[in-house]
């Protein structure tokens, strides 16, 4: 069959209706979304505006993805969530070194996903039917504890206890604490968990949908590209993976370390169902978690743009801050960085 190739261009942002209009384009038997961002697109392994790709004109579409959008008075809520999580975040710092640039990363993300997406709360965390997430770069764990906390999955007397003893959470999630799905940490493991999650979930003919939130560097591990194959092959449309894309991992900049672009055209060629959405926008999250519940061919993952230790100005895209410790000074200046982004 013949492939002809078309232009596809996303439209502009418009901040007050939250989600934004975007054309989907169906390769085949994948579908490939971009939603158009507020952050440079020098910074996404997309050229300019626009990604060129070879369509079936028989199965092209476009849609207007409105459906989720969030009114101002939500997204301005929800940022201010985002806020006092990445606040808690700091304190956390005070205590002891943490991981503290991955964790500022993907708040704007986990805020989307525990305060509007995911059906999993203080009240349902041992329902069968409940949503499944698991954080597989999971030295990120301080801002997973930083939302849980928020949300009052984790007890108040948690953080009390560390910010005494400092050693009430540990440096990766755990099974059997509270909201913690799977202990996490040794990277590559998260999305072979969560295609077991999905997977049983159609064994036992239940609705919740699993989210895997990975770090850009782990995909440098096999197993990651291994359970992705595993995915689209058992066509798990119940599962999104969201890829944390800021662009750093320990050893500094990942395209030095294991250059992954072009990294939608990667998970395309494994069958997945794309999106590219900036990370820090909530509404545009919000968004293109929405419509990757509709797919029904095949998993989607999320390839969220997003800038490490975002909120602080010192620590944005500074390798120093993967992990690190906060004096008072230190500690005073990150909390003023954070207001200042209030509006």
């Amino acid at each position: 069959m013949a492939v002809d190739k078309y232009l596809l261009t996303a439209l502009p942002a418009k901040r007050e209706t939250g989600c934004l209009a975007a054309t989907q384009w169906d390769l085949s038997s994948r579908l490939i979304v971009m939603i158009d961002t507020r952050i440079p697109h020098s910074q996404l392994d997309l050229p300019a505006k626009m990604l060129t790709v070879d369509v079936r004109p028989a199965f092209e579409r476009s849609l207007m993805m409105n459906e989720f959008t969030l009114p101002i008075e939500e997204v301005e809520a929800l940022e201010a969530i985002a806020r006092r999580v990445r606040l808690t975040v700091l304190q956390f710092a005070t205590v002891k070194r943490v991981h503290i640039g991955p964790a500022l990363s993907i708040i704007d993300i986990l805020v989307a996903l525990y305060f509007k997406c995911l059906k999993i709360s203080p009240s349902n965390l041992f329902d069968e039917d409940r949503d499944r997430f698991i954080l597989s770069k999971g030295h990120a764990a301080f801002g997973l504890y930083a939302v849980l906390l928020e949300s009052g999955i984790l007890d108040q007397s948690v953080m009390d206890d560390f910010a005494s003893t400092g050693n009430s959470l540990p440096g990766h999630p755990c099974k059997g604490m509270p909201g913690v799905e799977f202990s996490t940490g040794s990277l590559g493991h998260g999305l072979p968990i969560g295609a077991g999650m999905s997977i049983a979930g159609r064994l036992n003919s239940q609705n919740y949908r699993t989210v895997v939130l990975m770090g850009d560097g782990e995909l440098n591990e096999g197993s990651v590209w291994e359970s992705a194959m595993f995915c689209a092959h058992n066509n798990l449309n119940q599962l999104t993976a969201i890829v944390d894309r800021n662009h750093f991992q320990q050893e500094g900049l990942t395209r030095r370390v294991m250059n992954m672009d072009p990294l939608t055209d990667k998970w395309g060629a494994f069958g997945w169902n794309v999106i590219v959405v900036n990370g820090h926008s909530i509404p545009d999250v919000v968004c293109a978690i929405g419509k990757a519940a509709q797919f029904v061919s095949g998993p989607t993952v999320i390839v969220a743009d997003t800038i490490k230790g975002k909120g602080v100005t010192f620590m944005e895209n500074n390798p120093d801050w993967h992990m690190g410790y906060l004096d008072s000074i230190q500690f005073g200046d990150a909390v003023a960085s954070i207001r200042a982004e209030a509006p």
